[in-house]
């Protein structure tokens, strides 16, 4: 999907997909892109903090790349159809602090 780029810089589309309640521990982005064929293409981003792996990660990204669909198919360049999208997820793994550290 990437090779269908164009050229030029990615323009942020604002707003998050991240649960409230995981907000600390997740950030988010949505970048419209433009493709060779002059449609529009997206890359979003989510950024995870964790003590330790979770297995659940596959399934909040599917549901943030939803809600990020419905957002984007709604808008009238798409006419309702849904766009490409591609996801990149970065996940941050960190030792949880000791209670005598500091």
């Amino acid at each position: 999907m990437v090779a269908t780029f164009a050229e030029g810089e990615p323009q942020f589309v604002p707003g998050s997909f991240v649960l409230p309640e995981l907000q600390e521990q997740q950030a988010d982005r949505l970048f419209r892109v433009q493709r060779n064929d002059g449609s529009a293409a997206y890359v979003y981003c989510l950024i995870e903090h964790k003590s330790s792996p979770d297995s659940g990660i596959g399934l909040q990204l599917l549901r943030y790349l939803t809600s990020a669909l419905v957002k984007v198919s709604e808008e009238a360049e798409h006419s309702g159809q849904l766009p490409g999208i591609a996801p990149v997820a970065e996940l941050e793994l960190r030792p949880p602090a000791s209670a005598g550290a500091g």
